[in-house]
C-alpha cells in the first residue's frame, strides 16, 4: 500500500468511507510522519502539548460513530477549521 501521507485529502476521505483504512490509522500515519520529518524541516512550531492524543481521540470517535449515510466529501479529514463529531 502507498504511504498514507502521500494521499490527497479527497483520496484519504474516500478510503475512510470505503473502510479501506480507519481514521485512526490515517491519524497515526500523519503523526508518525510529523515526528519523523519535523526535526529536519521545523514546520510545526507548537503542537499544543497534547496534539497526538487529541488527534487520535478525534479519529477514534469517527471510527466508533461510523459514517453518515451520505457524508460530505472530506468527512473524516480534520483540519484546524473542523470540529469534533458529536
Amino acid at each position: 500500500m502507498t504511504d498514507i501521507f502521500f494521499w490527497s485529502a479527497a483520496e484519504t476521505a474516500l478510503r475512510i468511507r470505503r473502510r479501506d483504512v480507519s481514521a485512526t490509522e490515517v491519524t497515526r500515519a500523519a503523526l508518525d510522519r510529523m515526528t519523523e520529518v519535523n526535526p529536519r524541516i521545523k514546520a510545526i512550531v507548537d503542537t499544543g502539548g497534547n496534539l497526538a492524543a487529541e488527534a487520535l481521540e478525534f479519529a477514534g470517535k469517527i471510527d466508533v460513530a461510523g459514517l453518515p449515510e451520505d457524508p460530505p466529501p472530506l468527512y473524516g479529514v480534520r483540519d484546524s477549521q473542523l470540529t469534533l463529531p458529536h
